[in-house]
């Protein structure tokens, strides 16, 4: 290879070895925060103002990224002072509606003398109750503004996945800070409030447990929708550009469809673009056909798996609305004007009169939820997939289960092995030397010239077993059995999803059971 080459070869390794598609929590950099700068400004106009607002959406959809921004920009403005509620935390959300509300008002008394307060600053002190420590804030000289944000309201809620008694509390904390907040309008104190959560439902219902809803469209339906068209082109265009990759307008546009133009999926999408290209041939185009592949092995494998999750929350938190998402799943005819919350989630994209499911990482992790828990559209068969007893019908959903848990454990497997070498070879050994070292010759010409990331991410199967076995000493903490680790890993490549095979349930039970076994180990 020419001089001038190598060296290009390693300035693109130095230059694009940095990710930056990925994150690691929510952004506040103004180069990082994409696409909802206007939006954030002209909410906190909307906030100064004395309005109540939302920001209702899907996890990771960017609403605690928000949040922050909104709290920089309120302090630059020097308005409104920030009283700041993590309802997620169980020092706020075990205790009793009357407890939580005057620690609520000791917050706000603490947020007006500091500028900005959190609850955890109040939790386990004692004060009088909410509206006598407002009465003092009411007829303090020089009102000042007030903004009280609820974050993670999901957790006060009556579906509260930590704390029950909210079933009952939810109103009675919810009636008296509604008064809160019509009596500070009477007083000409400027509070506003911010909700956020994933689920809008108990703001929505006319009822709880028989009770007139004390907050019926208290708090409004706002949604932190994905990106518009532009403004994920943008944020894509960009974070490729930092790490070397150029995309077309088909292959951008790809990505965020793929990601249901949602950003924190689309980062992923990505991340997981830019593992899989090789370094050293950066700067580079990437073709349209070439991201659409990434893009579907993203989804097949990864993807799949975020969007199981929040698939997951959501359907614990608004169980209404993630049964209209599975007949969609399902190719049912769903009504654009009855699925507006699935709409401003994401979900789903208006076709006509009609919705429908076009991302593909929503689509497979719908799949594997249903997969993973046995539910259906139509939930009507008492045969239980995790007994093994299936029906014909489940097959496919089972078989669809396997596929994937199998693509999770070997991208997880690929970073343990990478990680447990760098951590256990002597510091004179290359742990990319070692891996190569175990492979087949002619394995060893095709990935010798690739960076780590691509190196791991050409790896077969078998090959990852083979470098365990060959370096057993520093993976036999974490399996014991060298025989039983080769063995699972040999069952797990005959890929009985993947073949035109007769497949029993012997089979299936086999394919499990090693799963589980490899799943438990490596996650260690």
């Amino acid at each position: 290879m020419p001089p001038s080459a190598v060296v290009r070869q390693r300035l693109a390794r130095e230059l694009f070895a940095t990710d930056s598609f990925q994150v690691t929590g929510p952004v506040s950099d103004d180069n990082e925060f994409f696409g909802r700068r206007e939006q954030a400004i002209e909410l906190l106009r909307q906030l100064q103002s004395g309005r109540i607002a939302a920001l209702f959406g899907l996890r990771k959809v960017g609403k605690t990224s928000m949040l922050n921004r909104i709290i920089d920009l309120a302090r630059e403005a020097g308005a409104p002072k920030i009283a700041m509620v993590d309802c997620s935390l169980r020092g706020f959300n075990e205790m009793r509606a009357p407890d939580a509300l005057k620690a609520l008002a000791r917050l706000s008394r603490l947020a007006t003398q500091q500028g900005y307060a959190h609850i955890s600053q109040t939790l386990r002190r004692t004060d009088s109750d909410l509206m006598s420590t407002f009465e003092a804030l009411w007829e303090a000289p020089g009102k000042q503004s007030l903004l009280i944000i609820l974050d993670e309201v999901d957790y006060i809620t009556p579906d509260s996945p930590t704390s029950p008694h909210w079933n009952n509390d939810f109103n009675d904390f919810w009636r008296e800070f509604r008064a809160l907040v019509q009596e500070s309008k009477r007083r000409d104190f400027k509070l506003s409030v911010l909700v956020s959560g994933v689920s809008s439902l108990a703001f929505r219902v006319a009822e709880i447990e028989g009770i007139e809803n004390s907050v019926l469209h208290f708090v409004p339906e706002d949604y932190l929708s994905p990106f518009a068209d532009g403004a994920a082109d943008a944020m894509i265009k960009a974070l490729g550009k930092r790490c070397g990759l150029q995309f077309s307008p088909e292959g951008r546009k790809e990505i965020a469809a793929t990601a249901a133009y949602l950003p924190y999926w689309m980062r992923m999408v990505g991340s997981y673009i830019h593992r899989h290209v090789e370094l050293g041939s950066r700067l580079m185009m990437l073709e349209s056909d070439v991201v659409a592949s990434l893009c579907q092995e993203f989804a097949e494998t990864e993807g799949a798996e975020i969007a199981r999750i929040a698939l997951q929350n959501l359907q614990r938190v608004d169980p209404p609305m993630f049964d209209m998402l599975l007949r969609c799943g399902d190719k049912g005819r769903v009504l654009a004007r009855d699925a507006r919350p699935l709409l401003r989630y994401g979900l789903v994209r208006q076709n006509g009169q009609l919705v429908e499911i076009q991302s593909s990482v929503v689509s497979l992790g719908l799949d594997l939820f249903v997969a993973r828990s046995g539910s259906s559209v139509n939930a009507t068969s008492s045969k239980s997939v995790g007994g093994l007893e299936l029906e014909e019908s489940e097959w496919a959903e089972e078989l669809a289960s396997i596929n994937r848990r199998r693509n999770i454990l070997e991208r997880k497997a690929r970073e343990f092995v990478r990680v447990v070498l760098k951590m256990g070879l002597p510091t004179e050994k290359n742990w990319v030397d070692t891996v190569i070292s175990a492979l087949p010759a002619r394995r060893k010409d095709e990935c010798s010239g690739l960076a780590p990331d691509a190196l791991m991410g050409k790896l077969y199967w078998l090959e990852l077993g083979n470098i365990i076995a060959r370096e057993w000493k520093h993976f036999e903490r974490f399996f014991q059995d060298k025989r039983r680790l080769q063995s699972a890993f040999q069952l797990l490549n005959e890929r009985p999803d993947a073949h035109a095979k007769d497949v029993d349930l012997a089979d299936v039970a086999l394919q499990r059971r090693e799963l589980t076994w490899l799943e438990e180990r490596i996650a260690q």
